[in-house]
């Protein structure tokens, strides 16, 4: 993670005080992964995130405290003085209502944030591992659905998918 890997370099980590995201806790996207597969409500997308939102200088606060280093780690900085190689929505925090409805609540943000800064240590810690089974592992999955001929696949992503989104409300009906 590149707010980790800087604040852990001693460099203040630049980050949007002004870019709101829907960062999730990674074993409870599993967890409403894991509900989706076993319930099968109707096909669609569903935002498998933590309920609430947050600036990315709250996160990256929030990192700093969890690898015992100041607030002052990280540096608030505009979404406009940034050049972006890709369109990013300023406004990337997923509702995730419809995963409610089906039956399912995820954590609360306020709840999963301090617990996110784990992940981040064991990425630190293992960055190789980390993009392996990501990467990997989603590709493994995908070619194991193909050679059984499934029906659905069950695919975690990340906000990225709406990259060129505008507007406050990014929900299961937002286009890609």
């Amino acid at each position: 993670d590149r707010i980790a890997d800087q604040v852990t370099a001693g460099s203040p980590a630049p980050v949007f005080h002004d870019r709101v995201v829907s960062p999730s806790f990674v074993p409870d996207v599993v967890e409403a992964t894991q509900f989706v597969i076993r319930h099968r409500p109707a096909h669609g997308v569903y935002h498998c995130v933590n309920t609430g939102h947050a600036t990315w200088l709250d996160v990256g606060r929030e990192i700093a405290r969890c690898l015992g280093l100041p607030e002052s780690a990280v540096t608030a900085v505009s979404v406009r003085d940034v050049p972006m190689r890709a369109a990013r929505p300023q406004y990337a925090a997923l509702d995730n209502s419809k995963l409610a409805a089906a039956g399912f609540s995820n954590d609360d943000l306020a709840a999963a944030l301090p617990r996110t800064g784990s992940d981040v240590n064991d990425v630190i810690a293992q960055p190789a591992e980390s993009v392996a089974v990501t990467v990997l592992g989603a590709a493994r999955v995908l070619e194991a659905a193909r050679r059984a001929d499934a029906d659905q696949v069950v695919l975690a992503s990340t906000v990225w998918v709406y990259a060129a989104t505008h507007g406050d409300v990014v929900d299961e009906e937002t286009p890609f």
